[in-house]
């Protein structure tokens, strides 16, 4: 394995460069799904099924795992209307400003 900004790790069919997975060929995206309504959230996973898809169910996880684990995600889709806190659009502001 190579250490350095381009470097991929291969396992049996999945390749991984520190923003997209690989599968057979096929780019697969990293997407990300904060959503609070389980049958959204079931449906948007089903659609969504060829890519890697994480769900979270509230606004506090998805932040945590962007800000303090880095994870990185090539899309997010969120719920404007949460009911908690923080709405999908804070949500997207606070997401902007940890990623700059």
């Amino acid at each position: 394995m190579f250490k350095d900004k381009l470097s991929v790790v291969i396992t049996d069919e999945t390749c991984y460069n520190k923003k997209h997975i690989y599968k057979r060929g096929m780019m697969h995206m990293r997407i990300a799904v904060c959503e609070d309504c389980m049958e959204d959230t079931l449906l948007l996973k089903r659609f969504l099924g060829g890519h890697h898809v994480s769900i979270y169910s509230d606004t506090c996880s998805l932040l945590d795992d962007v800000d303090n684990r880095k994870i990185q995600f090539d899309l997010y889709l969120l719920d404007i209307f949460m009911e908690e806190s923080m709405n999908g659009i804070e949500l997207a502001r606070e997401l902007r400003k940890i990623q700059e």
